[in-house]
C-alpha cells in the first residue's frame, strides 16, 4: 500500500507538481523522468533507478523545493552502467535461451 498514491487532492497535486518539475528538466535522463513520485499525507517518497548521484540529487532538490526538506524521502537508487548492461545482457540471453528451447520443442528434439 505504501507504493500507492493517496486519493487526497492535496497529495495528487503535490505529486503532479514534482513530476512536472522533473519532466520539464530536459537535462535529466529517461530514467529520471520515470521515477515514482508518491505523496501521502504531504510527505513525498521518490523511488526508482537513476544513472548518477547528480541526477539523484537534482530530483531530490526539485521535490524539496516544492514539498519542503522535512517532507521528502529519497529512496532513489543509483544504477551503474555496468549494472544496466549486465541486466540487459542477462535479459537478452534469457530471451535467446527461451527461443532456443521453443525451437527445439517445435522440431521434436526437446
Amino acid at each position: 500500500m505504501a507504493d500507492q498514491q493517496a486519493e487526497n487532492q492535496g497529495d495528487r497535486d503535490l505529486a503532479r507538481k514534482i513530476r512536472k518539475a522533473i519532466i520539464d528538466d530536459k537535462n535529466l535522463s529517461m530514467y529520471a523522468h520515470n521515477v515514482k513520485v508518491i505523496a501521502r499525507g504531504g510527505t513525498v517518497t521518490l523511488k526508482g533507478p537513476v544513472p548518477s548521484d547528480e541526477e539523484k540529487t537534482a530530483i531530490e532538490s526539485k521535490a524539496v523545493e516544492i514539498a519542503g526538506a522535512a517532507k521528502v524521502k529519497n529512496e532513489l537508487t543509483v544504477k551503474s552502467k555496468t549494472e544496466k548492461w549486465a541486466a540487459k545482457i542477462q535479459g537478452e540471453s534469457y530471451a535467446k535461451k527461451q527461443s532456443s528451447i521453443r525451437n527445439l520443442q517445435h522440431s521434436g528434439r526437446g
